[in-house]
């Protein structure tokens, strides 16, 4: 009785159904299919939003209730009913969880329509609209590889393992010379090919490695600070291209464009240690294909400067922060080199991402703070900071342009 009163309730153009027991979920759904309405779910975490008037929802509100869903949807499927599947939570260990995710995947409708609810009384397909594919890997130091729709980039490549990975002059700690340099993680497996760019901040000995200099191919598209293209680490590479400080180069593919800019940034504090460094380039990568944007501001080694607010003024909205800390040469002879937990929260604070993945902290022995400061000193700001072990890969959501 209780199933057929809610049915009813359905039927007679509600919107919103919520089944809040196992049973009346499966019931429902193989009833609302049944009688040509659409069957949804969607995680309790942020609910469904607000109905469109056309389509009728069905909302399960317990872990158990996905298994009965998704097997409603695969009989409806069976007897070629439409339906749609959406999730706004993070999938879960829970088995029926992940037996509904595959039934989105494989019964996703054919259409390039932008809608996400399909009417049956409609014969026009509707599909789930798709976002260019960004993802994260952190390879441990400075190094990260970068897929943002179809292009692929590798940056400041350390590939050496073991308890001297490489050698330091000047260790930035204790101002030693020839100083070892200890790998503290496992270099992770990946793909060195292809790719279309590798970025180089600049080229000290904890940013380019031997092993990265004898592996990329000798053809690969590289991009490095003007005054470093000419380096005889870099001369056995073809097509390297020189970016100063605001220059840009521009990659475009089949109606995707990524827009690089060299950015400024201050290895130290100190005036005379920073033009003793030489110079670093920070980097914006902004990807657009169509109406879908990302804007990614990758810092390089650098301290707080004040100019930090101009690249925010400059760049606009900025969806990915990408941070090298460190804190490396903090309480050393030449002082601070990279940010440490303080700083990076100021950077933030100036530029306002939407997201924050630090780098250049752990993997090597010259690495002086952990990153749990940075993670304490953002304990009350949950999903800003997302920090990866090496060789993790995350996944990030472009922004759609109004």
């Amino acid at each position: 009785m209780k199933h057929f009163i809610a049915f009813l309730f359905l039927l007679l153009n509600g919107n919103l159904l919520l089944a809040q027991h196992y049973a009346p979920a499966e019931a429902l759904a193989i009833a609302c299919g049944s009688f040509g309405k659409t069957v949804a779910y969607a995680s309790v975490d942020h609910g469904l939003g607000k109905p469109n008037g056309r389509d009728r929802y069905l909302k399960a509100e317990n872990g158990k209730n996905r298994m009965f869903v998704s097997r409603a949807a695969f009989l409806l499927y069976m007897l070629e009913q439409d339906w749609a599947f959406v999730s706004t939570a993070n999938e879960t260990a829970d088995n029926s969880w992940s037996d509904s995710l595959l039934f989105r995947r494989r019964i996703q409708p054919k259409s390039d329509d932008s809608s996400i609810f399909k009417n049956t009384t409609d014969t026009t397909h509707k599909t789930i609209p798709m976002h260019p594919m960004i993802n994260f890997t952190w390879v441990g130091g400075p190094t990260f590889l970068l897929q943002i729709g179809s292009f692929r980039l590798l940056s400041d490549p350390m590939l050496a393992e073991g308890p001297v990975a490489f050698y330091m002059n000047g260790h930035p700690a204790t101002g030693e010379d020839n100083a070892p340099i200890t790998r503290a993680a496992p270099l992770p497996a990946i793909d060195l090919q292809p790719l279309d760019l590798v970025l180089i901040s600049h080229l000290h000995s904890d940013h380019f490695d031997r092993v990265a200099q004898e592996k990329l191919l000798k053809e690969v598209a590289l991009v490095a600070p003007a005054d470093q293209i000419d380096s005889p680490k870099l001369q056995a590479f073809k097509n390297r291209e020189p970016l100063g400080w605001w220059q840009e180069k521009v990659l475009e593919r089949n109606g995707e464009v990524l827009r690089l800019v060299a950015l400024p940034a201050n290895h130290s504090h100190d005036q005379v240690t920073n033009k003793d460094l030489g110079v670093v380039n920070g980097y914006a990568l902004q990807y657009s294909k169509g109406s879908d944007a990302y804007t990614i501001y990758w810092t390089g080694d650098t301290v707080w400067f004040d100019e930090i607010k101009e690249i925010k003024e400059r760049l606009g909205r900025i969806d990915l922060l990408v941070p090298h800390m460190g804190a490396v040469g903090k309480n050393g002879p030449w002082g601070l080199m990279t940010l440490d937990s303080e700083e990076a929260v100021k950077v933030m604070e100036a530029v306002q991402p939407g997201l924050v993945i630090p780098v250049h902290h752990h993997t090597f022995s010259h690495y002086t703070e952990p990153i749990s400061l940075l993670q304490k000193k953002l304990a009350n700001r949950p999903g800003v900071l997302r920090v990866l072990q090496e060789g993790q890969t995350t996944a990030l959501q472009a922004h759609t342009n109004q």
